[in-house]
């Protein structure tokens, strides 16, 4: 570092979202999952959740790479009935999974009244 350079450079979220979703592509995500989680952790940033933002991209690719976290996963509908559901999430990134089991949820909840969803086996919900 220079004398009189700051310590921290602000980069552009778009620029944030397409490097972040490249690491994700590269690490063997589709193309439409590496830009959810991308997403979801630059949106982490810029509302000032920090810890569950970028910060995680490094964490994230090396639980792909250990087998802890699977890339293009989606939720499995284990068992449901009209107002709750248990939902496995295969290791898939949270924030896909996370996405898919609210959606499941809301859909429920709009019939009903009410809907209670239980998740397993997904990787890190952050910040959803």
């Amino acid at each position: 570092m220079r004398d009189g350079e700051p310590l921290l450079r602000r980069i552009p979220a778009d620029m944030l979202r397409a490097f972040t979703a490249s690491v994700f592509r590269a690490a063997g995500s589709s193309d439409g999952e590496a830009r959810i989680v991308s997403d979801h952790l630059v949106d982490a940033n810029l509302v000032g959740h920090d810890s569950h933002g970028v910060i995680r991209v490094s964490k994230y690719v090396d639980w792909h790479a250990r087998g802890w976290v699977l890339a293009n996963r989606h939720a499995v509908v284990v068992r449901e009935a009209l107002c709750h559901a248990l939902i496995d999430g295969q290791f898939g990134y949270g924030q896909v999974i996370g996405g898919e089991a609210m959606d499941l949820a809301a859909a429920k909840a709009k019939r009903t009244g009410l809907c209670a969803i239980a998740l397993r086996n997904a990787g890190h919900l952050g910040r959803i």
